[in-house]
């Protein structure tokens, strides 16, 4: 038969079959040579499925015929073989992420529930939609999570649930809270049904949809509150006052018109306590237009809303509220498209022009003199440009700063020149948020509780008792360059202040490599560049290279004051600025094995870590000759450059001629890197197949097989033969279309359970299902 089959073919062979089968064959065991016992003997069937599932699949892939044991009962066997299955299958498959459960757990699981842990561990690798937090080692977390994901992609768009669910773990807890919540369903018909804006990268807009909702439904407001739209980021108290002064056309009191950018990445200007408060004093009417999707439109409503109910058509006051800096506003646009005025453009350029259009047309609807107020409630709106690039001869810096403070005004600068003698009030500094009216007089006017001299327009103030470095480094520039006396006389005040507080101590290193340096171009360049990293870095969400990437550069200044900054940083920002030290020093490379290696795993340094700043100094990172024997950091540090060449020939050189990597005395390849990547998408991307032989021999000759989990039907008669090898002894024949539980691969044969044995068919006559 087997010369026929070579000769004629399958058919021939099938054909001689069908007239007459010969009987099966048990196939002879696998018996390793004397004194060689298997590596890997069955485990005990009652103990199965108390592994976790990433035990069960070691397991497997160590013992691929594991489900040969005849100690194991038929029930059992199905189950695991049934789990691996899905486990192993789909697109990521779904193993990694659920490597921690325990197998008695989830062959318990209903079909709905598997599901939606499906939709979890999809989620948790592909990173396009709302994202897992890391570590999650409950099942029910995991399929409650699952079961979020779901319902929230049911409504919204993956791009917008990874924009405002996905980036961080700030957002990925808020994940968790959501689904902890209940509120999953409700929140994305309000996002979809308002068409608000899904969109602070930390969660801050689930965050505030739940605040809001413990009160009152966001989407009741839907068709109440006139020019709004994202009613979650508002106090419930400023929509109903909002309701009221719509319907107020008595004209009775001054306008006030609030006109808010839509646009909000981290969730700033949620549940302003002193918004509501202007909203509602009652010496004003005051109305608000938030979320207007041009500057065009932002403009025509607030002619609309002074023609409707300005005493005279006119407002009395303005606010501009939205993310700003020393040059720009945001007041309008879309999540990553914000429109902003801006007064960086030259004189007649398109993007001046349009602002100056703008600040025309709102000008021209309000009350005139000085008593007509606009307040520009962003960061750093009166802070004057710097440059990073000034000469380094002292008296050219300073004639070019003075020659760019005439030349290229702050926004509120140019809103003062525009605004026919109104009063102009910005804020010199990054500010959190504060009071923006007096009481008892109506007139708005901004006190940043902790940081009041934000808003002084004389530098001396701030450099004196200012908060926030970049706000304080700017001003030390403007004012140096005005009056060098004064500027020291601003620095030996501010220390009889005895401030203590984050911004302060980075504020007192600021100042402290100026005056050894004398170097004023330095300084603004951290003023321009890492100042304002600087100023939140005591926020481990903020302690990150991209932050404080202008530290990088190797003069004394910036040196100086990296190695003063972290002197007093936690280990996650001493990791991050030694990353940022990398290029220029050596160092850093001893100094990062060390804070990598101190900690548990990758996760709780992950977001702290950067591909492209560790890969500057990866060969001297990851060694290879320290491959073979590497320590924790070797490993963790491989993990956060996954994919990297070098990081490639590190974990291959690990591997050498084994199938498995080699992990630090007490460890796994995966509890360091925390399954991502694991050491199973580690080895598959090297092309490393993780095969053991056929009977779990330590050693026995023979094939190895690597273990997999499919299930396959064969497209014709089929030989079922004892080893893979055309000269092994055939078994069985398999009919066209049978269902085949396949186990394992080796070379051009899949392995097969059948008749309670391990058998081999060949690949080319099967054809894998599901």
């Amino acid at each position: 038969m087997l010369a026929l089959q070579r000769v004629a073919g399958n058919r021939a062979v099938a054909s001689l079959v069908q007239r007459q089968v010969a009987p099966p064959v048990v196939a002879p065991p696998v018996v390793a040579p004397p004194g060689v016992a298997p590596a890997t003997p069955f485990r005990d069937p009652a103990t199965l499925t108390t592994l976790t599932l990433g035990a069960l699949d070691d397991y497997a892939r160590e013992r691929p015929d594991w489900m040969t044991d005849t100690k194991l009962p038929e029930a059992t066997r199905t189950q695991l073989m049934a789990l691996l299955r899905w486990a192993r299958g789909g697109s990521p498959p779904p193993l990694d992420p659920c490597r921690g459960f325990t197998v008695s757990d989830l062959i318990a699981q209903t079909a709905p529930a598997r599901h939606d842990l499906e939709v979890f561990a999809r989620a948790s690798q592909q990173d396009d939609s709302a994202v897992p937090p890391d570590g999650i080692t409950d099942l029910a977390e995991a399929t409650t999570l699952g079961t979020t994901i779901r319902e929230l992609e049911a409504r919204l768009p993956r791009a917008d649930l990874h924009r405002g669910l996905g980036q961080n773990d700030e957002a990925k807890a808020e994940l968790a809270e959501l689904a902890s919540s209940g509120l999953a369903v409700a929140m994305g018909d309000y996002f979809r049904r308002a068409h608000a804006y899904l969109e602070a990268d930390n969660g801050g807009d689930s965050a505030s949809y739940r605040r809001v909702h413990g009160t009152v439904d966001p989407l009741s407001y839907l068709g109440r509150v006139d020019d709004v739209r994202n009613f979650h980021r508002f106090q419930p108290a400023l929509l109903e006052q909002l309701i009221t002064n719509r319907g107020d056309r008595r004209r009775r009191l001054p306008l006030v018109v609030i006109l808010h950018t839509g646009t909000d990445h981290n969730a700033a200007f949620h549940d302003d306590s002193g918004l509501t408060a202007v909203v509602k004093n009652p010496l004003n009417l005051t109305l608000m237009i938030e979320g207007a999707t041009t500057i065009e439109a932002a403009g025509g409503r607030v002619s609309a809303l002074a023609r409707a109910y300005g005493q005279g058509r006119r407002i009395q006051q303005v606010m501009l509220a939205g993310h700003g800096g020393p040059t720009s506003i945001d007041i309008a646009g879309r999540p990553d498209a914000a429109q902003s005025l801006d007064s960086s453009g030259a004189p007649g350029s398109a993007g001046r022009r349009r602002t100056e259009r703008f600040l025309r047309q709102l000008v021209a609807v309000m009350v005139p003199g000085p008593d007509a107020r606009i307040v520009l409630n962003a960061c750093l709106t009166a802070a004057e440009p710097v440059s990073d690039s000034l000469p380094a001869n002292p008296a050219l810096a300073r004639a070019a700063i003075l020659h760019r403070l005439t030349t290229d005004p702050s926004i509120a600068t140019l809103i003062r020149n525009t605004a026919g003698g109104r009063t102009v009030e910005g804020n010199v500094a990054s500010v959190g948020a504060g009071t923006y009216i007096d009481p008892a007089t109506g007139v708005l006017h901004q006190e940043i509780t902790g940081d009041e001299a934000a808003t002084s327009s004389n530098p001396a103030d701030y450099v004196e008792r200012g908060h926030e470095p970049e706000g304080a480094a700017r001003s030390l520039v403007v004012l140096w360059a005005r009056d060098p006396a004064a500027a020291t006389a601003a620095i030996a005040a501010r220390r009889g202040h005895g401030f203590t507080s984050w911004g302060d101590k980075v504020i007192t290193e600021i100042f402290a490599v100026f005056e050894s340096t004398s170097d004023i171009a330095a300084l603004s360049r951290i003023a321009e560049r890492s100042a304002r990293g600087l100023s939140e870095f005591d926020n481990p969400s903020h302690q990150t290279p991209g932050e404080i990437g202008g530290l990088q550069q190797d003069d004394p200044s910036e040196s100086m004051l990296a190695a003063r900054v972290r002197a007093f940083s936690p280990d996650t920002g001493k990791i991050a600025l030694d990353q940022v030290r990398l290029p220029k020093d050596g160092s850093r490379v001893a100094t990062l094995h060390t804070l990598i290696g101190a900690q548990t795993s990758l996760d709780p340094i992950r977001h702290h870590l950067s591909k492209p700043w560790l890969a500057v100094r990866i060969a001297d990172l990851l060694p290879l000759a320290q491959a073979p024997t590497p320590t924790r950091a070797h490993i963790m540090i491989g993990g956060a450059t996954w994919l990297h060449a070098h990081t490639d020939a590190f974990f291959r050189a690990n591997a050498g001629a084994a199938t498995r990597l080699t992990p630090p005395a007490g460890s796994t390849i995966d509890d360091l890197t925390d399954n991502d990547p694991s050491e199973r998408v580690i080895l598959e991307h090297l092309g490393i197949v993780r095969a053991a032989p056929a009977g779990g021999g330590g050693g026995a000759a023979g094939p190895t097989v690597e273990s997999i989990s499919r299930v396959g039907r064969t497209t014709d008669w089929l030989n079922v033969r004892s080893a893979p090898d055309l000269s092994a002894g055939r078994i069985d024949v398999l009919r066209r279309g049978a269902r085949i539980d396949i186990v394992g691969q080796s070379g051009r044969w899949y392995a097969i359970f059948h008749g309670n044995q391990m058998l081999f068919v060949v690949k080319r006559y099967v054809r894998l299902i599901g």
